[in-house]
């Protein structure tokens, strides 16, 4: 396991709550130093659950230093406790501020479609979705929870 990418969380400030799932939150954090947004997925597992977050961890940090593509999130760094000192892993990466697919859904149901969106948005999307698979599975990464929810515009 790499450090080169290891954080100090000193360097960012808690804003607020974007998403939760069963590996713990992602919160909306900014660098005290030059005011960028970022996310911070925050992994939280029960003591039994320790071991499998451990691996998990691992896994998904060899897949965020390795992966370099348009179509996957840009992964900034980690920290081994989260914001409270607490052994949790952290993962920063960038800031995504049109959230993900499930909002821009919710209001095409809605028939309030976000300002610009069309079908050639929406091809634009699907073939970016496609394209970000293509690049997992050829690199030996199956996402196994592929939602609207986890994917970030």
């Amino acid at each position: 396991m790499s450090k080169k990418d290891q954080l100090d969380l000193d360097q960012f400030e808690l804003l607020e709550s974007i998403g939760s799932g069963a590996y713990g939150s992602v919160q909306k954090i900014r660098n005290k130093k030059n005011e960028k947004l970022y996310a911070a997925k925050i992994l939280k597992a029960k003591s039994n659950e320790i071991d499998d977050q451990d691996k998990s961890f691992k896994r998904e940090l060899r897949c965020h230093q390795t992966l370099d593509n348009p179509a996957v999130i840009k992964f900034i760094g980690y920290s081994m406790t989260d914001f409270d000192g607490n052994k949790y892993p952290v993962f920063i990466t960038k800031y995504m501020e049109k959230g993900c697919l499930r909002g821009v859904l919710d209001l095409v149901r809605k028939k309030k479609p976000p300002k610009g969106w069309n079908n050639t948005k929406m091809i634009i999307n699907i073939l970016g979705i496609s394209l970000g698979m293509k690049y997992l599975h050829d690199n030996g990464i199956i996402h196994r929870d592929l939602k609207p929810s986890n994917i970030l515009l």
